[in-house]
């Protein structure tokens, strides 16, 4: 299950890159990404929906935590996350409904 993401630098050595090196800590493993720089941030959803599709694991509950764990960091109410969330990514805008029923459990 996702327990966190952290922004570890750029992910070249070029202090204008537009991408960043991140990890996720998941209960089961860890793992390093990059995640795209956006105008509204960094772009964290779509590598977390292909490293939790890619191992076969269910997106619903662990993007569910995903944003707790965000709205809780950053001080953004949930329910604004989500929308900018569904805006954002096709898959998420897909699993919204069930992340939505696992918010209410967390």
């Amino acid at each position: 299950m996702f327990v966190k993401y952290e922004v570890l630098g750029l992910a070249g050595d070029d202090y204008r890159e537009e991408a960043f090196c991140c990890e996720l800590t998941d209960t089961e493993f860890s793992v390093q990404f990059t995640a795209l720089r956006l105008h509204s941030g960094l772009d964290v959803i779509t590598p977390l929906v292909e490293i939790y599709e890619s191992r076969g694991l269910p997106l619903a509950p662990n993007l569910a935590a995903f944003c707790a764990f965000t709205s809780k960091k950053y001080k953004v109410p949930t329910n604004q996350f989500i929308t900018i969330l569904t805006k954002a990514n096709a898959k998420f805008a897909q699993n919204v409904k069930d992340i939505e029923r696992y918010l209410i459990l967390i």
